[in-house]
């Protein structure tokens, strides 16, 4: 995800933005995770976001993603979601089970 206009201080050239993490399953929080430019050590108008989700924790079910940006210079937010699923791992057949006669 790419966050683009965040206002940068005057005197210091760099931005204040806080940018929120949270998978729900149904109504009920699965994960949250807050981190700010400064955290991320990117401090133009351009943030670019890259993370990995800890899916292997998940049951399988649908889950929403929600990602929210706060420019705390320009008094700005933004929210976008997005649902996915995760599903049951892929079973794989055993060498004794895959051949014929056995």
């Amino acid at each position: 995800m790419q966050v683009y206009n965040l206002k940068p201080d005057e005197k210091r050239h760099k931005s204040d933005a806080t940018f929120e993490y949270v998978v729900t399953k149904g109504a009920q929080e699965i994960f949250k995770h807050t981190e700010t430019t400064a955290d991320m050590k990117q401090t133009g108008d351009q943030v670019t976001i890259e993370r990995l989700l800890p899916l292997a924790s998940f049951s399988p079910g649908k889950y929403t993603l929600e990602v929210s940006a706060k420019d705390a210079l320009a008094n700005q937010s933004i929210t976008r979601t997005a649902e996915f699923t995760v599903k049951e791992p892929a079973t794989t057949k055993t060498a004794s089970n895959s051949a014929p006669g056995r």
